[in-house]
């Protein structure tokens, strides 16, 4: 009985040929170049969130410098309206003392007659009205 033998196999290495050779290390990868994407696709994001986060800065930067231009505004219409008002008051409640005043004799003589005696007169008579009518000057 003759058993089929099996053929025999060679396991010694055999030499590659150049063709197997550049197929061979085409398949391996260069550790490195895969680290390196890593690290270039972190310092993209890094910087498209940097770039984010200024630009979040400069957003809320000119909000809140345009609220402030604009309650600098209102409160400058305010003091304006508010002294616009206080000035009329004041100027209204006097309103009335040049008409008096051109009716009384002595303005009148004054007017007719600009004699020293008539002047002093008239100047003592104004005074006097000055001092009880608590009327103060603007200087």
């Amino acid at each position: 009985m003759n058993a089929a033998k099996p053929p025999v196999v060679d396991a010694s290495p055999q030499p590659f040929s150049a063709q197997e050779k550049t197929r061979a290390y085409d398949t391996m990868t260069d550790p490195l170049s895969r680290e390196s994407a890593h690290v270039s696709r972190r310092i993209v994001v890094f910087f498209a969130l940097f770039a984010a986060l200024v630009a979040c800065c400069a957003l809320t930067w000119h909000i809140a410098w345009q609220r402030g231009i604009d309650e600098l505004r209102v409160n400058a219409a305010n003091r304006v309206d508010r002294t616009t008002n206080t000035l009329k008051s004041m100027l209204d409640r006097y309103e009335y003392l040049p008409y008096l005043l051109s009716r009384h004799p002595v303005v009148q003589d004054v007017l007719d007659d600009p004699s020293p005696a008539n002047v002093e007169r008239a100047d003592r008579y104004l005074e006097d009205l000055n001092a009880r009518a608590c009327v103060k000057l603007f200087t």
